[in-house]
């Protein structure tokens, strides 16, 4: 799985897996459920917005 491995070179990443599709808002639900740390950031995987935007918000 692509995810597992780049998991391997960041290892703060948090995989969270579904036996089915429970869709959009239980995913990103998990998510936030299951964050660690200072920020969280949800991104959708179609890219409507880059993740470039991310950094951009809090660099300046």
């Amino acid at each position: 799985m692509i995810m597992q491995k780049i998991r391997q070179e960041w290892p703060e990443l948090c995989i969270v897996g579904f036996a089915r599709n429970s869709g959009h808002q239980a995913a990103l639900t998990a998510g936030v459920h299951r964050a660690y740390g200072e920020y969280v950031v949800s991104i959708d995987a179609d890219l409507q917005d880059p993740p470039e935007k991310i950094v951009a918000r809090w660099a300046g």
